[in-house]
């Protein structure tokens, strides 16, 4: 598996935008600046504890690779001891195109991030440039980033969080289920949530998937087939009217867990695949406000043993 490069010996001072004024550097800087409220759709509306201002720091790298790259959105008021819980999020894009820069990602980190939780959205190798597991792997070497600069963040490397839309909670959830990925870090996730995630082992033969999952890796990429009592907890969230992946596939991955004597939750709500990250009513699919809840919920368990 890949190793990162080794951290850097501090973590830089958090700031609305870094780097040269690239258009790239700019557009993040454009969606730093925006009100919460209006990026996010009336975002108070949808939360009722108290909400932070944010700071990001844009394009970082955590390995050597060139989509080795994440961005972090961290709140700026004083963190409780010992720190805020850190959500590493994963783009999706059927594991062969996509970005962490998609302004569903940047309008969920600033959801969540406002509600107290350190998120970073991070990039990972596509096919055909590489195929499954390396882009797990990718992502494993992301939360191991997130980890080793947890507390430069303000954040609590021991609450540690996944999560993703599509293709990357296919990759949020095999982190928490297969152990193998993070046993290379020595890190344990706290918990994953799946977003409208493939789960069985039906997408490897999806058309437009094409040859990212090698046939000898059916068994080993599907979280279903790995359902077993030892994982992360895990919220599965799916949309109900999805056309490109299978609602079922996060009620079945669920009950199986729950069967094994693990922890898992699904709930599906009244959307699409893409709308469940973009709702057009403040609060009428409550993806952000369930995930938080979920880390926050956790991270209380946590700190209470």
């Amino acid at each position: 598996m890949h190793k990162p490069s080794p951290p850097a010996a501090s973590f830089p001072a958090i700031h609305p935008t870094r780097g040269p004024p690239s258009g790239t550097t700019r557009r993040r800087a454009v969606l730093a600046s925006l009100p919460l409220g209006l990026l996010g759709a009336c975002g108070a509306v949808w939360g009722t504890g108290p909400r932070h201002d944010l700071g990001l720091q844009a394009d970082i790298a955590y390995g050597p690779a060139a989509r080795h790259r994440l961005s972090v959105y961290h709140p700026l008021a004083r963190a409780p001891a010992p720190g805020w819980p850190v959500l590493v999020a994963f783009h999706g894009g059927f594991w062969q195109f996509g970005s962490r820069d998609e302004w569903q990602m940047h309008l969920m980190a600033r959801h969540i991030g406002a509600q107290g939780v350190v998120v970073v959205l991070a990039d990972y190798r596509l096919y055909p440039e590489v195929t499954f597991p390396t882009f797990v792997e990718d992502g494993a070497a992301a939360v191991a980033w997130a980890a080793r600069n947890a507390q430069g963040l303000g954040g609590d490397a021991r609450l540690l969080f996944a999560t993703g839309h599509s293709a990357g909670a296919h990759i949020a959830v095999l982190l928490g289920l297969d152990r193998r990925y993070l046993d290379v870090h020595g890190l344990r996730l706290a918990g994953a949530v799946g977003i409208a995630g493939p789960y069985g082992s039906w997408f490897q033969d999806h058309l437009l998937v094409g040859g990212a999952f090698p046939p000898a890796t059916r068994g080993a990429s599907s979280p279903i087939a790995l359902a077993h009592a030892g994982g992360a907890p895990l919220l599965l969230l799916g949309a109900g009217m999805d056309l490109i992946v299978r609602p079922s596939d996060s009620t079945d991955l669920a009950a199986r867990i729950r069967a094994a004597g693990g922890s898992a939750e699904a709930r599906i709500y009244n959307a699409g695949h893409l709308s469940v990250m973009l709702s057009p009513l403040p609060g009428a699919i409550p993806a952000y406000e369930d995930t938080a809840a979920f880390i926050h919920r956790i991270a209380a368990e946590r700190r209470s043993i």
